[in-house]
């Protein structure tokens, strides 16, 4: 990546990721959650999920590629709401 800010889109993917993760290690007899160790792992992937959230909760502009307007339309997709301005927000049928 050659820019210093991730974008939205790719603090979802990141946190879908997560959260596929977290599920897995969670249900694991092979990972052993509780295991010494193994703690700190999904302690800390539960840290940045609990970031990415707050990030992504504060941070919604318009997702239309290239716009700078503040997505006032929420819309509830697989990796979390969308935002869209009032220009793009049919975007969000897309």
């Amino acid at each position: 990546m050659d820019r210093a800010e991730a974008t939205i889109k790719e603090l979802r993917v990141e946190l879908s990721n997560l959260r596929d993760d977290l599920a897995v290690i969670e249900s694991s007899e092979v990972f052993a959650a509780r295991a010494i160790g193994n703690q700190e792992v999904v302690s800390a992937i539960r840290h940045r999920i609990a970031e990415l959230e707050s990030i992504l909760r504060l941070r919604h502009h318009c997702m239309h590629p290239g716009c700078k307007s503040w997505g006032s339309f929420g819309f509830d997709k697989r990796d979390g709401v969308e935002w869209y301005c009032s220009t793009h927000k049919g975007d969000a049928d897309d």
